[in-house]
This record gives C-alpha cells, structure tokens and sequence, in this order.
C-alpha cells in the first residue's frame, strides 16, 4: 500500500514539473515574439507598438539570466530584448532611459561574449557581432546628437572594432560616415576628411553613403577656403540625387550661399529645405531664413522664422538637457568595464601566482627527495663496502690460517720448527741448504 502511493507521489510531482516546464516554454516563446514583433517594425522603419512587451521580455530575459547565468541563449536574448526597449524608449523622447537600456545591452553582451572568442570564428558569430556593433552605433547616434562627442567617437569606434572583424563593409563605410560628422562638429577638418575619405573606399559606390560622405567633404574644403572644389561637389550631388537627399544637399548649397551673401539663391534652397520631411533639416533651414531675413530688414518674416525654429530648438533643448546624465552613464559604464576586466586580470594573474608557488614547491620537494635518496644510496654503498672489507679481511685471516695449518703438517718444517725450539741444527738440511748459517753469521 505504501509503495502505491509512493507511485503516486512521484507522478504528480512528475506532472507538476511537465507543468512547470511547459508554462516556462510558453513564456519564452511569448518573450521571444515580443522581440521578433519589434525586430520587424525596427527594419520597416515603423514606430514600436509593443513597447510594455518588450519591456516586460527584457526584465523576464533578466530573471533567466540570475539563474542561468553562463546560458549564452539567454544571455543574447536578454541583449536583445534590451535594445529593443531602448528603441521604444528613443522614440518616446526618453533620452536617458534609451542610454540605459542600450548600455545594458552592451554590458549583456561584452559579460557573456568574449569578443576575442567570437572573432575567432567570425562567419559562424556574424550574427552577434554586428548586433554588438549596432548597440554602440544606435547608442553614439543618440550621443552625437546631445552633443556628447567624445563619448560618441568612442562609442562609433568600437563599433567599427567589430564591424572590421566581420569586414561588413557598407556597416563600416556608415560608421565612418558618423565619425567623420563627429570631427567636423569639432572643427577637426583633417580628421574628418580622412574619416570620409574611408568611408567612400568602403562603401563600394554605394550612392547614398557616398554621397553622405561627398557632402561632408564639400563642407569642409568650404570652411577651408578651397570653395571652387566646394561648391564643383556640391553641385554634383545636386545633380545626380533626389529626394530628401537631395534637399539636403541643397541646404548644404544655401548654407555656403548665405555666407556669401548670395540671398536669393540661398532663399530659394532654405525654402526647400524648410518643408523636408526631416526635422533636424526643417529647423536647420528655418534658422538660417530667420537670419537672413534679419540681415534683409525684414523683421516680421525674420520673427516668423525664428518662431517656428525657437519651438524646435527649445524642443531639442529640453531633449538635450539630459547629456551630463548621459555622459555620467557613458563614463560609468566605460569604468565598470575596466573594472572588471582588471578584477579578471588581477584574479587571472593570482592564479598565475599560485601556480607558479605550486611548481617551486613541488620543484623544492622534488630535489629534497633526490637528495634524501641520494644520501640513502651513498650510505648503504658504504655500509655494503664496509661489509665487503670486512668479509674480505675474514676471508684472508681463513686463507692465512689454514696455510699454516697446511705448512705446519709438512714433515720439513717440523723439524726445522723443533730445532728452532731446542737450539739444535737439523742434520739433514740437504733440502733446505739456504738456511743453513754461514761461519761469519754464526
């Protein structure tokens, strides 16, 4: 009877755990869609609906993660239900949070991922290093744009570290377009030529990159003084694009006609530039009218202009109030990296040092025991000699004994043993003439 129900026990706890199991692996797999939901309206370049979703995956992906900590499924799960979530924050305005959920998402993959690791074998890992670099991409994207510039050239360059192992050329020529535009916030010209020089090698004639890269190059051969070469690019960019792309360009051409003072023709390219569908080039044209018609005399249209731009600018303002805080994020995200790879290096090189004390101890233990042994042999190879001689003078004293004993038996030498005793010559020494005595040793 008690066996039965011992049968019963365990298949219940048997369901249970199936139970158990199978919820687990609804959770996952509705975790997992949530992601691929946000994945797809990412590339469609269409708003994330599923935000909270994608929210509640990251923090479930998280809980795996505390008890799987090794699992790089999970692991590359969680990296990527926080970048999602970051998305969703970015478009929501919510600039911080965005950072902090792209730098968690870093921080996911740079603690599961040996980078070295991955590149070993980079064709298999493709996936997950370009998914690493973009992190860094999308977060020196939001940097560049709150003004953060060193944090942003740091962030595009390791993202191009990674996109270089995986020779993602047109990743790389982007890359290099983003960081050009960096230098040339700056003012550091040289830089950013080179910078865009490197990004037209790597885009393969990809004309939009090229043409990002082109535009730039005008910019700068402007502000160096060359504007013959400045305005022949520009105009060639005008010529052979279309669309937003080519309204761009065109702002780029009033930007350099305004300088110049040449009004009317940079009306008519800000104007342009003023109904882009991009609102960074709508308030960069709305800016450049309001001064221009300032610089006319027209107040009321100067006043119009800067109205419409002061309601974006103060806009973007109010958005860029957050960069010491994104900076501070950057820079303690930068310190718990070095942190941790020194406490790897500090433990690695502990290690080191024990194993190393390990060896010389076993080294000093090895010679010890030689050297026992050695003092063992030397001793029994004396007593063994020791032995030997002493069997040896046992062996002559036997040998010397019985030759006497031998000699003694012999008739001759009794008698010259019995003379020697009595003081009387043997007569019969024939045999042993030599020791008869002469006259003088008599």
């Amino acid at each position: 009877m008690d066996k039965k129900y011992f049968i019963i026990f365990c298949e219940l706890l048997f369901a249970f755990s199936a139970c158990s199991n199978q919820d687990d692996a609804v959770s996952s797999d509705y975790n997992d869609n949530q992601i691929i939901i946000a994945e797809k309206s990412y590339k469609n370049y269409q708003p994330q609906l599923n935000y909270s979703a994608v929210a509640a995956a990251a923090a479930y992906f998280d809980s795996i993660r505390e008890i799987y900590p090794k699992h790089e499924k999970w692991a590359y799960q969680a990296a990527r239900a926080y970048y999602y979530k970051a998305v969703g924050e970015h478009e929501n305005d919510n600039i911080v949070a965005a950072c902090e959920s792209f730098l968690k998402a870093a921080e996911i993959m740079e603690s599961s991922f040996s980078i070295k690791e991955l590149q070993k074998n980079a064709v298999l890992n493709r996936d997950k290093i370009r998914f690493h670099a973009l992190i860094y991409v999308r977060l020196a994207d939001i940097m560049f744009y709150e003004n953060c510039t060193n944090q942003s050239k740091d962030s595009y360059a390791k993202a191009n570290s990674l996109l270089l192992s995986i020779n993602d050329s047109i990743a790389i020529a982007q890359t290099y377009t983003k960081i050009g535009n960096v230098f040339l916030q700056e003012g550091d010209w040289d830089n950013a030529f080179i910078s865009h020089k490197k990004a037209i090698v790597f885009s393969k004639s990809n004309d939009n990159i090229s043409s990002n890269s082109w535009r730039s190059i005008a910019k700068i051969y402007y502000n160096k003084g060359q504007t013959d070469s400045a305005y022949h690019i520009i105009r060639n960019l005008i010529e052979n694009t279309e669309g937003e792309s080519r309204i761009l360009n065109k702002t780029v051409a009033a930007h350099m006609l305004h300088h110049e003072k040449k009004y009317d023709s940079a009306i008519v390219y800000f104007n342009e530039g003023f109904n882009s569908k991009n609102k960074y080039t709508k308030i960069f044209a709305a800016k450049n009218l309001s001064e221009i018609y300032r610089e006319l005399g027209d107040e009321s249209k100067s006043l119009y202009y800067k109205n419409l731009y002061s309601d974006n600018y103060f806009e973007e303002l109010a958005r860029s109030s957050s960069k010491s805080e994104i900076i501070n994020l950057y820079e303690n995200f930068l310190k718990n990296k070095t942190s941790a790879a020194y406490i790897v290096n500090r433990k690695y090189n502990r290690t080191l040092v024990i194993i190393i004390m390990i060896m010389y101890f076993i080294i000093i233990i090895m010679i010890i025991i030689k050297h026992t042994a050695s003092i063992k042999a030397s001793r029994k190879n004396i007593e063994e000699l020791n032995c030997e001689l002493l069997n040896l003078k046992r062996d002559k004293a036997s040998d010397f004994e019985e030759a006497i004993r031998q000699l003694s038996k012999d008739n001759s030498y009794s008698k010259i043993y019995c003379a020697s005793k009595t003081n009387i010559k043997s007569t019969n020494t024939n045999s042993y003439y030599e020791l008869i005595l002469n006259n003088e040793e008599r």
